[in-house]
């Protein structure tokens, strides 16, 4: 039926009936997720490949429901998909839904309380929610490890993003410095580049431009 019916029903039905086509797509996928959940996998994928290109949201919908239901099935694979249609999600500028699925993913994942956290924490901001924000990131923060480096880099950084956002500009200094700190003692020099150029345009909104030079001009020993 998976392999041999569907495929044939699809394909008669695509070009008359589109939106039967489509349904017909998710329930193969569904059926390939509860016997075959690797396969199942490798469908999914393939279909949002092609959502890239058709940007048919409505059949990424159906596609996402499929999913939802077989997180428990997919297990290892279930946070980092989620994650994965957040940041789709965020993309195409789709927020609520994506704030929904990041406060399902606190929920759902709590083997994975800081990053959850900060996921739901950067949605929010995107969706105006200040004050929750500021709660959800600092609970994350509270839970990361002393020497977790690189996530306290992360998390700081998307504090002073909140901070600045918020009006609150001396205490995204505050976040920025910590974060600055956090990124160099991970050796991430992604996170180094994201902190220097937000400090820097901080420091030129407040018309610090000596310090917004030296936030966001290479050093001497970058230069060579």
């Amino acid at each position: 039926i998976v392999r041999r019916y569907y495929p044939e029903k699809i394909a008669e039905v695509k070009e008359k009936d589109p939106e039967l086509a489509r349904q017909l797509q998710a329930e193969q996928l569904g059926y390939f997720l509860d016997h075959f959940p690797e396969a199942g996998l490798l469908m999914y994928a393939e279909y949002r490949a092609q959502i890239e290109k058709t940007h048919d949201y409505d059949f990424e919908e159906l596609l996402w429901g499929e999913v939802s239901e077989h997180l428990e099935v997919l297990q290892d694979h279930a946070y980092q998909l989620c994650k994965e249609r957040v940041e789709w999600l965020r993309k195409h500028s789709l927020f609520q839904k994506a704030g929904d699925l990041a406060r399902r993913m606190v929920k759902e994942f709590p083997d994975r309380p800081v990053e959850a956290r900060e996921t739901l924490g950067f949605m929010l901001i995107r969706q105006g929610k200040m004050a929750e924000a500021d709660q959800v990131l600092k609970e994350s923060r509270a839970l990361a490890q002393d020497n977790d480096f690189q996530t306290i880099a992360m998390l700081e950084n998307t504090l002073g993003q909140l901070m600045y956002l918020s009006g609150r500009w001396k205490e995204a200094l505050t976040h920025y410095a910590r974060g600055l700190r956090a990124a160099t003692l991970a050796q991430d020099r992604a996170y180094m580049a994201s902190v220097y150029l937000n400090r820097g345009f901080l420091y030129s909104m407040q018309g610090h431009y000596y310090n917004c030079l030296l936030y966001t001009s290479p050093s001497p020993r970058d230069r060579t």
